[in-house]
């Protein structure tokens, strides 16, 4: 492996439905490819990816269209995203969450709407991607395909640049 991909982190964004098999038979050979050449052209020994066992269950699903690559091809597959139990100890709450506990506890809109600015999804993205680095970090095998909501791609990239990793930008909104 050449030492320009030591601590690499080559990263896809896309929508989180292309990487589950109910995205259509075609969407799916294209994403499976798309994935396997990015894999194959960086040398690439792990996939992870923004994606939870529970996130799949939700969906309908069994397992994910990079978690099926790696089986193929022999290489290491990791979900990266904390399991719901994992997200209230870490504070991590999505925008709806906040509103369902402020209509509960009769808040007011304006009450409701601080608090999401405070601890909902955007605050809550930070807290998320710095776990997704600190699980890249643990799993220190280089170089890694990274394959995250189009939404993270950014601040994503430029977090795993401050903490001194290597970023190929692939694609920022993969679509078929």
């Amino acid at each position: 492996m050449p030492n320009s991909f030591a601590q690499t982190v080559v990263l896809f964004g896309t929508d989180h439905n292309f990487q589950l098999p109910l995205c259509g038979k075609d969407t799916e050979k294209t994403f499976y490819s798309t994935i396997y050449e990015l894999s194959n052209s960086y040398g690439v020994h792990t996939i992870a990816e923004e994606m939870s066992l529970e996130a799949l269950s939700e969906k309908g699903a069994t397992y994910s269209i990079a978690q099926q690559l790696c089986n193929d091809k022999d290489l290491r597959h990791e979900f990266m995203d904390p399991a719901n139990k994992e997200r209230k100890e870490l504070g991590i709450f999505q925008d709806n969450d906040i509103r369902a506990e402020g209509f509960l506890n009769n808040w007011t809109p304006e009450h409701i709407d601080a608090e999401i600015l405070v601890r909902g999804s955007y605050a809550s993205d930070s807290i998320r991607e710095n776990f997704w680095l600190s699980k890249i970090k643990e799993i220190d095998t280089w170089p890694l395909l990274f394959i995250c909501g189009a939404d993270h791609f950014n601040s994503f990239a430029d977090l795993l640049l401050r903490n001194g990793v290597n970023v190929v930008k692939s694609c920022k909104y993969w679509k078929p």
